[in-house]
């Protein structure tokens, strides 16, 4: 193991050491066993607290025959298909656990509620590592992280202590987006990182407001209810995110990405320039004014034609000839250049002012 390596491990378990020195125990509440949904149908206890965990069952299954099964997702690596076994057979067990627990919330079910989501979780952390950071570090780190979830729980569980568990919940909930957004993925469609985790987000919100939400629906259904669902949407994103991905030719972060892309918005917005209005420097003429010598700046205008200037201006392009009573007498012209998704050049659009006015005149735009 490099020395960098082990510097990083040491530095994690002072950190850890010390945010359990320094911070108080974390017990769990009896109020977090009160839901506001508490109805029975068909003789199921909780019975929408329950039946709402079967889509983790099905994308958790599913997941897993599309990751054994003729190699659908196309996984290269050795670590990516024992990462993402992991977290399909996580997904899975937490129907499993969950429904367990709601049929008669305590202390002693939700341990099964929450192992499984532990060992999804830390097997996405591991899966990062393995894509964005070093794929030995990423493998080498699967079972570490895994019983570290597991110890967490168990800690809890006997010590009546939630840091730990915590940390293994919500540092990944932070870390991910981050990872996603900051390092240069193996893959594309590193969006749906970002799908999943905003559903995550949104479902901690609905289960910290579940009550209230069951009183915002009249009592149809709670936040904790949402909450199933809605965090079963992060592994139908992550599914989707295998089925259509492909290797990344180019390894660029998505904040590179989204550097590039909003530097091409702000190319693509007119530009404000000055250029001599009879010609288009390396470009046919375009429009002639008998005034020509007027515009600006002079330094760029070129020569007049030999011939006699038209009297009235013209779309070269189109040969559009405006109204004769229309003379060029304006010092300045504005010239903003339009640019197409592609890049090209698409046309002109000329504005004329009069001194320190306004636009007077607008004109179509001029391919040119």
């Amino acid at each position: 193991m490099k020395k960098r390596t082990v510097y990083v491990w040491a530095i994690a378990i002072l950190c850890f050491i010390v945010l359990m020195i320094v911070t108080p125990a974390i017990p769990q509440s009896e109020e977090y066993h009160k839901f506001a949904d508490q109805r029975d149908f068909f003789g199921i206890p909780n019975t929408l607290n329950v039946v709402s965990n079967f889509p983790f069952l099905v994308i958790g299954l599913i997941g897993l025959i599309l990751c054994h099964h003729g190699n659908y997702f196309k996984l290269s690596l050795q670590g990516e298909v024992w990462g993402w076994t992991c977290f399909f057979v996580g997904v899975a067990a937490v129907a499993v656990g969950s429904s367990y627990y709601h049929l008669k919330p305590n202390d002693a079910r939700l341990v099964w509620d929450r192992l499984p989501m532990t060992v999804a979780f830390t097997s996405i952390v591991a899966i990062f590592i393995i894509e964005r950071i070093d794929e030995q570090k990423g493998t080498t780190s699967i079972i570490p992280l895994v019983l570290a979830g597991i110890i967490s729980i168990l800690y809890w569980r006997f010590f009546d202590d939630l840091r730990p568990y915590a940390l293994i919940q919500f540092v990944p909930c932070i870390a991910i987006p981050l990872m996603a957004i900051l390092l240069p993925p193996m893959y594309t469609h590193s969006t749906y990182w970002l799908w999943a985790a905003g559903f995550y987000l949104i479902a901690k919100v609905e289960e910290a407001e579940d009550k209230l939400i069951y009183k915002w629906t009249h009592h149809i259904v709670s936040g904790h209810t949402l909450k199933h669902l809605c965090a079963a949407m992060v592994p139908v994103f992550l599914t989707l995110m295998l089925a259509k991905r492909t290797v990344e030719p180019v390894r660029q972060s998505l904040f590179e990405t989204w550097k590039i892309s909003w530097t091409r918005v702000k190319d693509n917005r007119s530009k404000l320039f000055f250029v001599p209005v009879w010609r288009w420097p390396g470009k046919q003429p375009l429009i002639y004014s008998r005034n020509y010598n007027l515009f600006f700046p002079v330094l760029f205008s070129l020569p007049p034609p030999s011939s006699t200037p038209l009297d009235v201006l013209c779309f070269h392009s189109c040969a559009r000839i405006l109204d004769p009573d229309f003379s060029c007498h304006y010092n300045l012209v504005l010239c903003l250049r339009s640019r197409g998704s592609s890049g090209r050049d698409d046309g002109l659009l000329l504005c004329y002012f009069q001194g320190i006015g306004l636009a007077v005149r607008v004109f179509d735009m001029v391919s040119y």
